[in-house]
């Protein structure tokens, strides 16, 4: 119903990440106020833009016949991790805090993004001003000093024609090098996308710097919805009948179907998650422990506030190491520049 009133297609391009992040917190804060949801995106739309506004009143019109919050902003292309939040809470969930909480991860990843900008923008300006030199040094200054050779009938020593020959290929081989990662990339996301979730998840797991992350994030985005579903009083079987329904994590369906066999089977949730090599060993211990308390979704919250932490630590650890890597990279560079110009010149003095 009111399905029409939204095209699906309707582009991204007028709802970046931080506008994303920006209306859904004035949603949290409003909602938290006592608005309801249509009230809220109501006061919301007179400060968006123009085209802003008219997506936003087309989600009044469709929420009016029934459509939900969620349905409305899958149609605008919204980020999956808010369109996951939103989809849990309208299942017998907190709204608000999905609003909440989605708003927060979002605001975290332009953040990160942003320090990851920052980081590597002006090591990757100075490495493309170095390389433009070097191909200039290895297309007009190198060949000079060969036909300087030939003119003056000095032969040059073996190590020097070696260093020559290498530095005039270096430019194109980098080049190479960059243009094959490419496509390898290009190659791996084509030849996964038809993949099952699990293996998708498997090449993952067996990749050194992601496996790590992907464990706390799978931890995270279980505990986190668990959570919230467990507040609005469903059981744990209920919890995973609804993952099973959820279309923005394909894994975690496909998880939630196994768990839901698993626990017919007779087996315990934290005895089933032990055997999963995709989330953090002591998620079972924090189920066990929220269990034996009688308030497993409280437990699995803090859990899921620690993993963030994690993540976010994961982050700055990879962040750390990627200026100093880019900063030595240069360095080999300009040292490579400075003995193709200086051993040619020193070979020739010296032959004199």
């Amino acid at each position: 119903m009111g399905g029409g009133l939204i095209k699906r297609k309707t582009s991204n391009k007028h709802w970046g990440l931080s506008k994303q992040a920006k209306v859904l917190s004035q949603l949290s804060k409003l909602v938290e106020k006592g608005y309801t949801l249509s009230q809220a995106l109501s006061f919301i739309a007179f400060q968006l833009s123009a085209k802003q506004r008219s997506d936003v009143d087309a989600c009044l019109m469709a929420m009016r016949q029934g459509e939900s919050l969620h349905s409305c902003l899958l149609k605008l292309k919204f980020h999956r991790d808010v369109l996951s939040y939103l989809y849990f809470a309208e299942q017998h969930g907190d709204l608000h805090f999905a609003l909440k909480e989605s708003s927060h991860m979002l605001s975290e990843k332009i953040k990160n993004k942003k320090r990851f900008q920052k980081l590597v923008q002006y090591p990757l300006l100075l490495l493309s001003f170095i390389l433009g030199i070097l191909f200039i040094l290895s297309t007009v200054l190198l060949p000079h000093f060969q036909s300087l050779y030939k003119t003056m009938g000095h032969e040059q020593s073996p190590f020097l024609l070696i260093f020559m020959s290498t530095m005039s290929y270096f430019p194109h081989a980098l080049l190479g090098i960059s243009g094959t990662l490419l496509l390898i990339g290009g190659l791996y996301l084509i030849s996964t996308k038809k993949l099952a979730p699990v293996k998708k998840m498997n090449i993952l797991m067996k990749i050194p710097f992601m496996k790590q992350f992907t464990k706390l994030f799978n931890s995270y985005f279980f505990a986190v919805h668990t959570s919230n579903l467990l507040k609005g009083g469903l059981s744990i079987y209920e919890c995973l009948s609804l993952f099973q329904l959820q279309q923005h994590y394909p894994f975690f369906r496909e998880e939630a179907k196994l768990f839901t066999t698993e626990l017919a089977a007779g087996k315990s949730l934290n005895q089933i998650l032990q055997t999963r090599p995709y989330y953090q060993k002591d998620l079972a211990e924090v189920v066990v422990h929220g269990q034996k308390n009688g308030d497993l979704a409280k437990e699995l919250y803090d859990y899921s506030l620690y993993m963030v932490e994690r993540m976010e630590e994961w982050v700055f650890h990879i962040l750390k190491y990627v200026q100093p890597i880019t900063f030595a990279f240069i360095g080999i560079v300009i040292l490579l520049m400075y003995m193709s110009v200086m051993m040619p010149m020193l070979e020739i003095m010296s032959s004199l």
